[in-house]
């Protein structure tokens, strides 16, 4: 199935890798924002708690977006 994928659409499989890795990698990177604002909040920064969790929303609305893609074109 995968052998057949990657020879009859090489250019669509490669955008699926694509999106696969940025998908893990803005996941990872929500994470880690995610933390670094609960520090925030700790150290009694309000305004950077709030700014650092609009920065972990974004970044799980890009991985939410690529993984949906993903899936989407690993069907085709």
């Amino acid at each position: 199935m995968i052998k057949d994928f990657v020879s009859k659409k090489p250019a669509l499989f490669i955008f699926n890798i694509l999106l696969s890795v940025v998908s893990m990698g803005s996941s990872a990177i929500g994470s880690v924002i995610f933390a670094y604002s609960f520090n925030a909040l700790n150290q009694r920064n309000l305004a950077k708690f709030v700014q650092m969790n609009f920065l972990f929303f974004a970044f799980s609305i890009l991985s939410d977006v690529t993984t949906y893609l993903s899936c989407v074109y690993s069907k085709k």
